[in-house]
């Protein structure tokens, strides 16, 4: 569950694993968060943070947000390391990737294909 008011958002997710908590971040940050803790379990998790612009949220195609409230609260790299105890720290690897090469628009009459016995 996420809430905010103003400039501060806050996280309160239930049963969650390291490896979902990154994907939690890499779905609400603008890079893939991988998670590297090496901690096995699930936790409950609480996390306050302001807002800015690491923090596009969800839907990345509209960009970071162009007004970003005034927070007096951590961003959210010292959230994770004065809350949780995480770091987060910038790294190069592997990244895959998918490529549309041709799209084409279908026919007014295309559709599902249906089988029929006879």
């Amino acid at each position: 569950m996420t809430s905010g008011d103003g400039g501060t958002h806050r996280w309160v997710i239930g049963g969650q694993t390291m490896t979902g908590f990154a994907g939690t971040l890499s779905t609400f940050m603008d890079h893939h968060v991988e998670n590297k803790t090496g901690v096995d379990g699930s936790f409950n998790i609480r996390l306050e943070f302001a807002l800015d612009e690491h923090v596009p949220g969800p839907d990345k195609r509209y960009g970071p947000p162009t007004e970003v409230p005034e927070s007096s609260g951590p961003n959210i790299f010292k959230a994770l390391e004065q809350q949780l105890g995480l770091t987060l720290e910038l790294a190069k690897g592997p990244h895959g990737f998918l490529v549309i090469e041709h799209i084409e628009r279908p026919s007014p009459n295309s559709g599902p294909a249906i089988a029929r016995g006879r």
